[in-house]
């Protein structure tokens, strides 16, 4: 399609079919017949003369365009001079640059063009020329798959006018570039192909140009390399066949994981049950006193931490949401930046038209094509006015409207817009079709539109079933500290305000979508403006429940003083003191927030402190019953404070510190890129592994700072929900008086609540990614909630059997967690169902609501049942062997470093004396 031609072949009457004989020699100027092409149509002079021995610089040029002819210098001949030597290098230039891929396939290519301009021995009569089939097959065979890395597409595709890469035949290839109509050859040529030894048809004394062309896997004579397997199939190596696959695994008739698994279970139980019995004939031992801490948090540590608020810092830019700063692809993106600018901006329009039904058209030159209601003249002239840019009709009302009568084999029928349409979608690199319209298939930038880029909504590559237009305008990118990054932002908001303009007029026929390089960011930030009011909802529900939930209503006088309302705004106001001081802590080392964060951690952190709060109360109410609710009690200060403080600061901490960089926008790239669920074919792991480890090389694409991320997610995402089970049971042991056994309990049901998280992830299509490994991790503080209160409650009672402890701590204990920790988390998760970002539907509000349930369900139903198979006995009856154990009920600060000091004997002890004393 590149090719310029170069000869013009009279029909010579008296031509003489000699070897060593030229029908034409030198340059005579540009063709009349020929107009629009892309370079100047010269053509060669008749001249039936004795070839050329060519010499000196001549012969160097010859050497350098048409290798396969030079055979050393004083013993050439050629049929050209040096004017059509260098046209001919000129259009050889435009091809290479096509078939670059395969040296090979553009070697064949310069070879059928060198051989019937410069070859000594021509045998052109007229406009025909004759060439072998095996050459034109071979020569074909070599060009069929090379690939053009800008597209993707074939390469031949660009060469071989309407039939296009699929349709397309040595013939068909060779009539394309012999055809002055597709506005690059200067003049007709009709190819003939003969099979070797067949002498019909070929005029007397005509030899048949019969050369051996290369194939893909074969390096040229001029040094090129094979091809690669992506752009030649010899080249690929030979596939092994796969192994067959495995038997299944079977025990009987039954598949063998399940038989596996259910006689492991059937161990697991016996085991159990040979314990319970076991326990049963032995002494009883008693538990040991557990006490807590009291340490408090200072005032103006808060208020010194709540100042750096000042300084935060919101992210917006959804790279920087989705990537670390330190990443390897962020390391790159930035060298590739800095030296080449950032990529380009991209906005789309995409629009169809669902109310216009498809209609046929007969086509003169394509035959009959269904034409989808969306390619109408009407649409596309409406789609003109919108935005004067359609390309393959150059921004023009007459060309749309542009008709002609056209003569093909005898019939007469009348071309427009559809056979223009039918032509340029597979050829889009033509730069005029062969209707006799006589129209260019580019845009008016001088550069092609692929029917890929231009359509969709179509199969099989039948653009005229098309559903879409599509509309795409790359604009330069620059970095943001750039002026011009302004001039370009404020580009793209016309842009979107134009198009939102026109999607509200009513008169128009057409159903769009739309989206700007910067419509990310702002969907981010409208959605998670338009659901603040969906927060503060949920907020007062929690609130007003608290307030409602805790009182003991004895007269409609006393509604405002039993209702707690006080307790529950000073449990908010605790709350939002914990919120604002661990946004200023991360403000004041530099950490970056965003939108969504300011808004999910106060909810989270709420809800936590709500629980707290309730439980709270309510063991105030049933150990202190004859107190004054707001009785000035030492103890009780101290006592709140500390527990109250320290699970609202340890949660504020795990999410700001673990999610805010990538727990904004995930969901929202998900849900975007599942449009594009087929990959492009293309080979980037064979380029990756193929390379020398010894090159200075970088890998670029413009995902790779998206996706970076899940290399790493499943180890990352192991590694932190480790970090955060290993100091809670930790703490768990230790506020138990450094019952090892409980803790190990309380850690085994957070685990079983974080695997069916998991679990039911998978049951409602949740996917796993930085978001949801976030609630994951927001799950392990939230269950703590659910299993320690009642593991508490279980250690703390006098009862003599498990069995009875575990039923006197769910009575007691179960209730104010179930009102205490579920009731207060499932009325705030459930108004998020409101909200209108997907983001906080799915990640916020599905896993919430799971993370409540099954913490409910395991804290409340399976870990009393544990409790009373494996929880340790009552100490009543031997109080000296829970002596080592024991944590008196207040502690000083002195007391307190040698009871640690203590636990750390008895840690490193453990090994020694756990047979001796259940610690």
């Amino acid at each position: 399609m590149y090719m310029s031609y170069f000869c013009l072949l009279k029909v010579l009457a008296s031509a003489q079919h000699e070897p060593g004989y030229c029908s034409f020699y030198e340059d005579c100027g540009l063709n009349p017949a020929v107009e629009g092409a892309l370079i100047p149509p010269r053509v060669p002079c008749k001249d039936y003369r004795k070839a050329v021995n060519v010499t000196g610089d001549h012969y160097e040029l010859l050497k350098s365009v048409c290798p396969m002819l030079a055979h050393g210098e004083g013993e050439t001949l050629a049929c050209c001079s040096i004017r059509q030597l260098t046209a001919l290098q000129s259009s050889l230039t435009l091809s290479k640059a096509v078939l670059i891929r395969c040296p090979s396939c553009a070697d064949n290519f310069a070879h059928i063009h060198c051989a019937t301009t410069c070859s000594p021995n021509q045998t052109v009569v007229g406009y025909e020329a004759y060439i072998s089939t095996n050459f034109s097959d071979a020569s074909f065979r070599s060009c069929k798959n090379v690939r053009i890395p800008a597209t993707g597409g074939y390469a031949i595709a660009t060469m071989c006018g309407r039939y296009g890469s699929t349709l397309c035949t040595p013939q068909r290839w060779l009539d394309f570039q012999g055809d002055s109509s597709n506005g690059l050859a200067p003049l007709d040529i009709n190819f003939k192909l003969l099979s070797d030894g067949q002498t019909a048809g070929l005029p007397p004394g005509a030899v048949l140009f019969a050369d051996r062309a290369l194939n893909c896997n074969e390096t040229t004579p001029t040094g090129g390399e094979a091809s690669s397997c992506q752009d030649c199939e010899q080249s690929c190596p030979a596939v092994s066949q796969p192994p067959p696959l495995p038997k299944p695994f079977i025990i009987g008739r039954l598949d063998g994981v399940l038989v596996i698994s259910i006689i492991i279970f059937s161990c697991i139980f016996f085991l159990i049950m040979c314990y319970v019995v076991l326990e049963c004939t032995i002494h009883i031992r008693k538990s040991k006193d557990v006490t807590c801490s009291d340490k408090t948090i200072c005032l103006v540590v808060v208020l010194a931490f709540a100042v750096g608020i000042k300084d935060i810092e919101l992210t917006t830019d959804p790279v920087q949401l989705w990537s670390a700063p330190k990443s390897r692809a962020m390391r790159e993106k930035a060298f590739h930046d800095a030296h080449f600018d950032p990529f380009y901006r991209t906005n789309q329009l995409i629009l169809t038209a669902p109310d216009r039904p498809s209609h046929y058209y007969d086509s003169l030159l394509f035959g009959k094509q269904n034409f989808s209601g969306i390619i109408s003249k009407d649409l596309i002239i409406e789609l003109l006015e919108l935005q004067q840019k359609i390309q393959y009709f150059q921004n023009s009302i007459d060309n749309l409207n542009a008709k002609a009568n056209m003569t093909e084999l005898g019939v007469t029928k009348e071309v427009d817009l559809r056979d223009h349409f039918i032509y340029c979608v597979n050829s889009a690199l033509s730069f005029k079709d062969i209707t006799a319209l006589g129209m260019s298939c580019m845009a008016d930038y001088g550069g092609p539109v692929f029917p890929f880029l231009a359509v969709g909504g179509y199969e099989n590559e039948e653009y005229t079933t098309a559903e879409a237009l599509i509309l795409t305008f790359s604009l330069n990118n620059y970095a943001r500290t750039d002026v011009k990054f302004k001039v370009v932002e404020e580009w793209e908001r016309r842009f979107l305000k134009i198009v939102q303009e026109y999607q509200k007029n009513t008169n128009t026929n057409f159903t769009f979508a739309y989206m700007a390089e910067r419509s990310l960011e702002d969907e981010i930030n409208r959605t998670t403006a338009e659901d603040i009011p969906i927060f503060m909802i949920s907020y007062a529900v929690i609130f007003l429940y608290i307030a409602v939930a805790l009182g003991e209503y004895s007269s409609c006088k006393r509604i405002l003083v039993d209702s707690k309302f006080l307790v529950g705004l000073g449990g908010i106001l605790v709350v939002g003191c914990s919120v604002m001081a661990s946004m200023g802590f991360y403000a004041w080392i530099g950490v970056p927030s965003s939108l969504v964060i300011l808004q999910v951690v106060p909810f989270l952190v709420l809800a936590v402190g709500a629980d707290n709060i309730f439980i709270f109360v309510l063991e105030y109410q049933v150990f202190l019953p004859f107190s004054n609710p707001f009785s000035r009690s030492p103890a009780i200060k101290i006592g709140a404070r500390p527990f109250w403080g320290r699970g609202v600061f340890v949660l504020v901490i795990s999410n700001i510190n673990i999610g805010y960089q990538k727990s904004l926008t995930l969901s929202l790239i998900n849900s975007t890129c599942r449009k594009y669920k087929r990959p492009l074919k293309c080979t980037l792991r064979e380029v990756h592994f193929s390379l020398s480890p010894d090159s200075d090389l970088l890998f670029r694409s413009v995902t790779y700072v998206y996706y970076e991320q899940y290399l790493t997610i499943v180890n990352e995402g192991l590694f932190n929900i480790a970090v955060c089970l290993l100091p809670t049971f930790v703490v768990c042991c230790i506020l138990l008086g450094m019952d090892l056994r409980s803790g190990f309990l309380n850690l085994l049901t957070i685990v079983m609540i974080t695997v069916d998280t998991v679990g039911v992830m998978t049951l409602w299509g949740i996917d796993f990614n930085a978001v949801s490994l976030i609630n994951l991790v927001t799950a392990v503080g939230i269950s703590v909630e659910f299993v320690s209160h009642l593991t508490r409650s279980f250690a703390l009672s006098i009862h003599p059997t498990k069995v009875e402890r575990a039923k006197e701590a769910t009575a007691n204990m179960g209730s104010a967690v179930f009102a205490g920790v579920a009731m207060t988390n499932l009325p705030g998760i459930v108004v998020l169902a409101l909200a209108k970002a997907q983001l906080i539907q799915i990640f916020f509000f599905r896993l919430n609501l799971v993370i409540t349930l099954l913490g409910m369900a395991h804290g409340l139903i399976f870990l009393p049942v544990l409790l009373s198979f494996l929880g340790m006995y009552s100490c009543l009856n031997v109080p000296s062997l829970c002596t080592w154990c024991s944590i008196p009920k207040s502690l000083s600060s002195k007391r307190l470093v040698k009871i640690l000091s203590i636990v750390i004997v008895l840690v490193l002890s453990i090994p020694k004396c756990k047979y001796k004393i259940d610690c």
